[in-house]
């Protein structure tokens, strides 16, 4: 059972999804910490090597609060009780990238080779959907090269053993005009909508009221929550409401199975009884 701030010195765990190197999405999040710190509500920032260990950490709820791709978080949500406190205001999309002056069309995407992300990645759902939504069946017409992750999937077509990658649009909002050079994105897919943190069902209520209070007052009254805003691309975040998120609960049933075989961990199941 968590103690509420100011009865322990213990922060709480702050879980970061790997969608960048893990020192990249800390430093990212380094001045919300801090802004929290001086709030008197202390986390520390953790994150996983890759995004399979980030869910197995995730699940067996070694993490406090989460951020986490939209269709995990839901499943939090859902399945294990968690509290969602903030959605990202744009939409959750993924980027069809190629190298400059090769692909020009999805339809050319037939009979080569793409790179995704882990096959549980939203940005890997969305990809495959958008192949067969354009007539092209994946692992058939067109095969699939799962990545460990965001940045691998693009070290693969940098390398030439794909012709093009689909990676999270945000992921490419957030890196550096040099590690896009060369790069151009033939389209975005649809998105869905950018449900991202999540508090633990065992925290105190007022607690977490008080973070969110304090989450809200950096990004609307800093100058290094604006900051923050500009270098995660995420425009803007607020409370999600219930009805915005039920686009997601199309991606629960999936999710649940693949999800099982994961489980390593007795808190694996559900929390809360139906």
């Amino acid at each position: 059972m968590a103690a509420a701030w100011g009865e322990t010195p213990a922060p709480w765990r702050f879980g970061l999804d790997p969608y960048l190197s893990p020192r990249r999405i800390i430093s990212i999040y380094a001045p919300l910490a801090e802004h929290l710190a001086r709030r008197r509500l202390r986390v520390l920032l953790t994150t996983a090597p890759d995004y399979y260990r980030f869910l197995l950490r995730a699940l067996g709820g070694e993490f406090d609060i989460v951020l986490a791709p939209p269709h995990v978080c839901r499943y939090l949500q859902v399945d294990l009780g968690y509290q969602p406190l903030f959605r990202i205001e744009r939409d959750l999309s993924a980027s069809l990238v190629v190298r400059t002056g090769t692909i020009k069309r999805l339809t050319d995407l037939r009979g080569h080779a793409v790179a995704t992300p882990d096959h549980l990645s939203m940005a890997t759902l969305l990809g495959l959907d958008t192949l067969r939504q354009a007539g092209l069946t994946p692992f058939q017409d067109v095969r699939i090269v799962e990545s460990s992750g965001q940045l691998s999937a693009l070290l693969g077509l940098r390398q030439g053993r794909v012709v093009a990658a689909f990676v999270s649009t945000g992921v490419l909002a957030a890196l550096t005009p040099e590690a896009k050079q060369g790069l151009e994105v033939v389209l975005r897919t649809p998105g869905v909508p950018y449900l991202a943190l999540m508090a633990h069902h065992r925290l105190p209520a007022g607690a977490v009221r008080r973070f969110v209070e304090a989450v809200q007052d950096f990004l609307l009254h800093s100058f290094a929550g604006q900051r923050f805003l500009l270098d995660t691309g995420y425009g803007g975040m607020s409370p999600p409401r219930e009805a915005d998120l039920k686009p997601l609960d199309r991606y629960l049933p999936q999710l649940r199975v693949e999800l099982e075989e994961l489980q390593p961990y007795p808190a694996w199941r559900k929390a809360h009884p139906a």
